[in-house]
């Protein structure tokens, strides 16, 4: 069976084929069709450029892979099947609902079927992936599963209504549509034409509605998205996504467009506005609560709460220095760092990743503190142990002194060949950090640096990995010194053994794991062989150890954050 790696590469080829100057005049000509005015961004082209491969029929009546095919007789019959079946390609908006090991569940929103999919980029190509994200993209057969075809677009979460409705949209370059550009063109398929709908239909990119109207103001923006993609159509007859009862329930929920992300709803929005009006209000309970879920949730876009404070720094400085119970606190001079120590997310694009930090003698002696991965002229060098572990599993890593626990989370996410699809929470002196939970008396991990927990050399703490699991990490700081000019941060320097698979029962069901691995008469041999995906034993060698891997992850950026 083709696996992911020889997909990756016969793609590579097609697409080196398909562009070769015997489809240039065709694949011209399509071009002007699909963009008559000239310019495309580079999503659309790609789009555009999977499909001529796959699916459009060419003058000789064949596709592009067809060609591929009929051109070279010598491929295995196993890459032929491979390669045709890829004419059969699901085009839609899809639910991440599973993440497990080198694949993801998607599940079509148009019609509910699951496809377990892969990446030609093997489990890299799925770290942005997570449950609960909603995925634009095309997919093909590949054995017993589906592959990634194209490029991909991913919105968070609070796109869920949105995403919905464009489910129900004409995907972008279908192949009906490759011959009707003018037609396809009207068809809002992308987040930031979705966003142009809604600002038609509101005038604005942001209302505020009883939660019983939501479902009026959701069909309402289906309908005029109906509309763009086909000035003809009627109604949409796209499902209103079904609403939990406390959206249902508020007086006021926010219904918020986001410029290229979908649309979110934040319910009781209407306090958060009245404590703007009147800061006296953040003393009473609801209006608090409210506030405080906009701030802490690292899923709300940090526009929720800017918008307000803008328009009245005042009332915001106020309201901010008794949440945080931080006196003289001003949003004019805060305000934007305190977003982004509680939603570093929403500000990736402008910042370093923390597998990227280098520090250079220019610049490491000034460098702002804030954000979740930006570079301290000093840096901690700590030792990561798995509780339990005999002989011991550890890691030696060196990380900038001022990186945010969220961060330093993904980290240790890399440094032991983590998934990370499941919950984790660092414990320390100065209280337990993970996903905000207040009823857990977890804090925010992204609003806390390493150096405040943590420091000075001997100093330890706690952390926890996959509660079901319950894989324990002592970590200890051996030292704290200066950066050393031109080295990137964080690195690992040295370690012992392998990391335990994922989901394998903690430390007790790893060491049943190692002793069913090695004795080929055990009943259940072959199925921990399967579960694994090993041929054979052999290929999972639990001595193995290797920094240059685990420095090269982290050279090319840490995990997604999840949960």
């Amino acid at each position: 069976m083709v696996d992911w790696k020889r997909a990756g590469d016969l793609k590579e080829s097609l697409v080196e084929f398909g562009m070769s100057p015997r489809f240039e005049s065709e694949f011209s000509d399509l071009v002007a069709q699909a963009f008559p005015d000239g310019t495309a961004d580079e999503a659309a082209f790609d789009v555009l450029l999977d499909a001529f491969m796959l699916q459009h029929e060419l003058r000789s009546g064949r596709t592009v892979v067809e060609e591929f095919v009929a051109d070279h007789p010598d491929l295995p019959d196993d890459e032929k099947r491979t390669l045709l079946g890829w004419r059969d390609v699901v085009q839609s908006v899809f639910e991440v609902t599973e993440k497990r090991g080198d694949r993801v569940t998607l599940v079509d929103l148009a019609d509910q079927r699951a496809y377990p999919t892969l990446s030609n980029m093997g489990r890299d190509g799925l770290k942005p992936f997570r449950k609960g994200k909603f995925a634009i993209g095309r997919i093909v057969p590949l054995g017993d599963a589906w592959m990634l075809s194209g490029p991909t677009e991913l919105l968070p979460p609070s796109a869920r209504a949105l995403a919905f409705a464009m489910a129900t949209m004409p995907p972008a370059f279908p192949e009906e549509a490759l011959h009707a550009p003018e037609r396809q063109a009207k068809a809002p398929h992308t987040p930031a034409e979705q966003h142009e709908a809604f600002v038609e239909e509101f005038g604005t990119d942001l209302i505020v509605v009883p939660g019983p109207q939501v479902d009026e103001v959701l069909r309402r923006l289906y309908d005029r998205i109906a509309l763009r993609a086909d000035p003809e159509a009627g109604p949409s007859d796209v499902p209103a996504p079904d609403l939990p009862d406390f959206l249902l329930d508020s007086e006021g929920v926010g219904i918020h467009s986001l410029q290229g992300a979908g649309v979110a709803l934040y319910p009781d929005y209407h306090l958060a506005e009245a404590a703007f009006a009147d800061p006296a209000l953040v003393a009473r309970r609801r209006p608090r609560e409210t506030l405080t879920e906009l701030l802490e949730d690292p899923e709300i876009p940090p526009d929720a709460l800017r918008r307000l404070a803008d328009r009245a720094p005042d009332a915001a400085s106020k309201i901010f220095a008794r949440l945080l119970k931080r006196k003289g606190f001003s949003w004019p001079d805060e305000g934007e760092e305190l977003l982004r120590e509680y939603k570093p997310d929403h500000f990736e694009d402008d910042a370093q990743t923390p597998g990227t930090v280098v520090l250079s003698p220019e610049t490491g002696e000034n460098l702002p503190d804030s954000g979740g991965a930006v570079p301290s002229p000093t840096v901690h060098r700590i030792k990561v142990s798995l509780a339990g572990a005999r002989p011991p599993i550890w890691r030696r890593l060196e990380v900038p002194s001022a990186i945010r626990l969220r961060d330093l989370h993904l980290v240790f996410q890399t440094a032991f060949a983590w998934e990370n699809y499941h919950m984790w929470l660092f414990e320390t002196p100065a209280g337990d950090f993970g996903v905000p939970d207040r009823e857990l008396g977890h804090r925010n991990a992204a609003a806390v640096r390493l150096d405040k927990i943590a420091p000075h050399p001997r100093d330890e703490f706690a952390y926890v990995y996959d509660f079901g699991d319950d894989w324990g990490h002592k970590v200890l700081v051996e030292a704290v010194s200066p950066a050393e000019p031109g080295v990137a941060y964080p690195r690992c320097l040295t370690g012992r053994r392998a990391a335990p698979p994922e989901d394998c029962g903690g430390i007790w069901g790893y060491a049943d794991l190692l002793d069913v691995l090695a004795d080929p008469e055990h009943e259940n041999h072959q199925d921990m062989l399967e579960w694994l995906n090993l041929d054979s034993p052999d290929d999972f060698d639990p001595a193995a150890f290797d920094a240059a891997e685990i420095n090269r992850e982290l050279s090319e950026g840490t995990p997604t954050p999840r949960h």
